[in-house]
Parts: structure tokens; C-alpha cells; sequence
């Protein structure tokens, strides 16, 4: 049976997604649940990676496993041995060909700029303070694309939306590759 699984995690304590020999990985942590539930050794794939430290909202993962449980099921069981920081957020059924990673048609990345002289420390893990000025017309004519390629070392074709909140400034990329 082929599951896709949608997937959120506060990547702070894990060092990136893809399993690596005595790391603490978010792909490592699943296919450890998985394998105990399916009595054998069982890969997980991915929609992609992420670097350590960095968060999910809404990952994609495929399994495909040899024991018959329904999607509910499978979510509960998963997440009942899971620590608290990953979580599965919904399972279904998928077609026997669907795979996480060459089944993907885009992907979209989140930068979280809080602009202000404190952050939230509820706000540390998943945002960037900014002290600084921020002139809306700059962001929106794509300074801050470059200020977010600088400070993440990620490469982005465009930040296309940006929000203002009382919280600070939300912005959404999407990457100029597809790895």
C-alpha cells in the first residue's frame, strides 16, 4: 500500500531531513516509526530536503507499506511514537506510481521577518528579527529577495507575496531549481 503523508516539523533539534549515519534526521525519525510498524526495514521519501534547523509546514513524504491500514490509522499510529516535534498531519491512500519527490510540482518556501526592537521568543525559532528600517515600497520592488538570499544562503527566484502583520513581514519564494 502507497501512503502519501503530509508532513509539519519544527526542524530546530534535527539536522536536516535526509537520514545521515548518527544524526538526529526528520527522515530517520520516520522511518524508524514506520519500520517498527510495518515489522521491517522501510524508506521514506521526501518531496525534498531541508538543512538542519529548518522547519515544515507542509512536507510531502511517500511510504509504500506491505501491512493493510487505513490512512487514520496510520496517522495515529505514527504520530503516537513520534516525538512532538513532527507531526503527520494527514495520510492517504496514493496510486501505486505516486512518489513524494518526482511527484512534486513545486514547491513554496516561507521567510518570516519580524520587524520591531524584540521578538516574541515564541517567534524565535521560526523568524528573523529586523531591527532596522523597512520601506514597503523597497520590499515590494525586491530588495528584500536579496536581503533573503543573503541571510539564509538560499537561493530564490523571487519572494512573490508579501504580507505585513502585526507580527512583522511574511515572505514566499519559490526556488530557481527544483532540488
Amino acid at each position: 500500500m502507497n501512503f502519501k503523508l503530509l508532513i509539519q516539523y519544527d526542524g530546530t533539534e534535527f539536522h536536516g531531513w535526509q537520514t545521515q549515519e548518527g544524526q538526529h534526521t526528520v527522515q530517520g525519525e520516520l522511518m524508524r516509526v514506520l519500520s517498527l510498524l510495518d515489522d521491517r526495514s522501510v524508506t521514506v521519501h521526501g518531496s525534498g530536503r531541508t538543512d538542519a534547523g529548518v522547519h515544515a509546514e507542509g512536507q510531502v513524504a511517500s511510504v509504500n507499506l506491505q501491512r493493510e491500514i487505513t490512512p487514520r490509522k496510520l496517522r495515529n499510529a505514527i504520530n503516537g511514537n513520534l516525538a512532538r516535534d513532527v507531526r503527520v498531519v494527514s495520510a492517504e491512500l496514493a496510486p501505486d506510481d505516486f512518489h513524494a519527490r518526482y511527484s512534486a510540482v513545486s514547491k513554496t518556501y516561507v521567510y518570516r521577518l519580524v520587524h520591531g526592537p524584540v521578538m516574541s521568543p515564541f517567534w524565535s525559532r521560526f523568524a528573523h528579527l529586523e531591527a532596522r528600517p523597512i520601506h514597503l515600497e523597497r520590499i515590494r520592488a525586491g530588495a528584500l529577495d536579496r536581503i533573503l538570499r543573503c541571510a539564509n544562503g538560499c537561493r530564490v527566484a523571487r519572494a512573490y507575496d508579501y504580507r505585513a502583520g502585526h507580527q512583522g513581514w511574511m515572505g514566499r519564494a519559490r526556488p530557481l531549481s527544483s532540488g
